[in-house]
Formats: C-alpha cells, sequence, structure tokens
C-alpha cells in the first residue's frame, strides 16, 4: 500500500486514520519511533491547544471589537507561523512508500521484494 492508497481509505474510512500505515510507515514511525514524526504531532497538537486558547477568549461577549480584531490578527499569525513549521516538518519525514515495480523489470520486483521482506522482518523483531 502506498501513501495515496493509505488516503483513499482515510477518506472512505475516517474514524479509522489513526490505524492505517503504509508498511514502511508503520516500521519507521510506529515501531522505531521517529524524532521528525513525534515533533510534528506535537506541533499539531500545540496549535490545536492553541487556536482552542484563542476561540475560548473570542467567545468573551465583553470584548471590544479592537480586542476581536488583535485576537483574529493573532489567530491568522499563530497559522501561518504552524503552517510554516509543519511544512518544515514534513519536509524532514521519512518516505514512507515501498517503491511500486509495476511495469519494471524483475530486478525492480526482486528489489521491492527484498524491501518488504526487511520491514516485515522488521515487524517481527521489535513484536
Amino acid at each position: 500500500m502506498t501513501e495515496e492508497h493509505k488516503h483513499l481509505l482515510i477518506d472512505r474510512f475516517p474514524a479509522g486514520a489513526d490505524k492505517v500505515f503504509t508498511l514502511k510507515e508503520y516500521v519507521l514511525i510506529e515501531i522505531e519511533g521517529n524524532e521528525q514524526w513525534n515533533a510534528l504531532k506535537k506541533q499539531v497538537v500545540f496549535h490545536q491547544e492553541e487556536l482552542a486558547d484563542y476561540k475560548q477568549r473570542l467567545s468573551n461577549p465583553g470584548l471590544s471589537e479592537a480586542e476581536r480584531e488583535s485576537l483574529n490578527q493573532s489567530i491568522r499569525k499563530a497559522e501561518n507561523i504552524h503552517h510554516q513549521k509543519v511544512q518544515q516538518l514534513l519536509k524532514e519525514l521519512p518516505d514512507i512508500n515501498i517503491s511500486d515495480p509495476f511495469g519494471g523489470t524483475e530486478q525492480d520486483y526482486d528489489e521491492t521484494c527484498g524491501e518488504i521482506e526487511h520491514f516485515v522482518e522488521e515487524i517481527v523483531d521489535k513484536t
């Protein structure tokens, strides 16, 4: 399964999003752990908490228009910072796809088989 297949499954079954992995992703991120992946998750959680705080503050009926605008500007700034951090962290993540040999040579299929065997062995060794 490639990342594209993964996204198709998640689109169809969004409740299972946290249970769908590519083989390589499962090994690299879930079993071995990955600093970049953990940093990305922390960034997302931090941003969600930050937005919840802003929304809670915006719900105050006693805010002046100037205070509302200031909070909205802070939200936009936080969104931009979050987007930049996420983009940087995504660049640092490992490729989670195993090469697809479809239409390739026998050697391409052998290399893909070796890659799959490697990651399956990693799972067996870690469990």
